[in-house]
């Protein structure tokens, strides 16, 4: 899937029909079609994407990539779509997002691209700001890692842009949370090293069974977060001195201590998650970070 994403398709530019049924392709090879295959064959009407184990992150992938570059395509076939989380919206066809994002799907096309000067000009106007996602969110949806990092340096030369990087999205959701419920290592690290803070406010974060469970981002880290995301998140929460009762451990004292919607303890879990970690060197070695002597009197509480 990805060879033909960045070999195959770009070379026809003016295919209609696509068949790839029964192609094993997986979650990794649909994002790899959405992000570089379906933006190469605009004119494409049908798409035959049966029998592959695609799953909920690669169909939403390709239906926001069909909806932005393939006007034409109003279904992907045999594809189980969870419209509830494309766009943040609850629309029932590829046709209707077209309709509901009218002139800000020229903004979903320069995200997609990573066009820097086309996204500040997004901004500028307004555009993409009339759903429950801002702009940078709809950015760290998508994983955009380096285009995140562009807008935020971008933020220090132009004056007219200014991002707050701790404003609670329309529907609870933090600029942090979405790169955690992203799976985003990279736009996780960028929003810490730019002033986005960890905080004991309760996100409702969606569970396997797609009902919605409310968490801080430090217990959904902890929980399904990467050995990376995991360290830098304790690592911000760190004081820069040794001692724990001097001004700025409270914060580390109170996301450590604060509960989930069902009452679990963050410091339980992440406990639960040093020990296991100590059985395997690999991981072990990446999460040294929690090792901090800082740590130490909670993880033996």
């Amino acid at each position: 899937a990805k060879a033909l994403a960045e070999r195959g398709l770009p070379s026809v530019p003016q295919l209609t029909q696509l068949n790839l049924g029964g192609n094993s392709i997986g979650a990794e090879g649909a994002r790899a079609l959405a992000k570089r295959g379906l933006p190469s064959v605009p004119q494409l009407t049908q798409l035959n994407l049966s029998d592959n184990s695609i799953g909920d992150k690669g169909a939403k992938a390709l239906a926001e990539s069909a909806s932005i570059w393939c006007t034409s395509l109003n279904n992907l076939g045999d594809v189980n779509i969870p419209y509830i989380s494309i766009f943040g919206g609850t629309s029932a066809s590829l046709s209707d997002y077209r309709q509901k994002l009218g002139n800000d799907l020229s903004c979903f096309q320069w995200i997609w691209r990573e066009d820097l000067d086309q996204c500040l000009a997004c901004l500028r106007n307004g555009s993409a700001g009339s759903h429950s996602r801002s702009f940078l969110g709809f950015v760290i949806e998508r994983r955009k890692a380096v285009l995140l990092e562009q807008l935020l340096d971008a933020e220090n030369i132009h004056f007219d842009i200014h991002f707050d990087l701790n404003k609670t999205e329309r529907d609870g959701h933090s600029l942090l949370s979405l790169a955690v419920h992203a799976g985003s290592a990279e736009c996780f690290e960028v929003l810490l090293a730019r002033g986005a803070r960890l905080s004991p406010m309760l996100v409702p974060f969606a569970t396997s069974s797609h009902k919605r469970k409310e968490s801080t981002v430090l217990h959904e880290v902890i929980r399904t977060g990467s050995d990376e995301m995991l360290s830098a998140a304790i690592k911000s929460l760190l004081p820069t001195d040794d001692v724990l009762l001097k001004p700025g451990a409270s914060d580390l004292i109170e996301i450590l201590l604060a509960q989930d919607g069902d009452g679990r303890v963050a410091l339980d879990e992440l406990s639960e998650r040093l020990q296991r970690a100590d059985g395997a060197s690999e991981t072990a070695s990446t999460l040294e970070i929690l090792k901090s002597p800082l740590l130490a009197p909670f993880l033996k509480r």
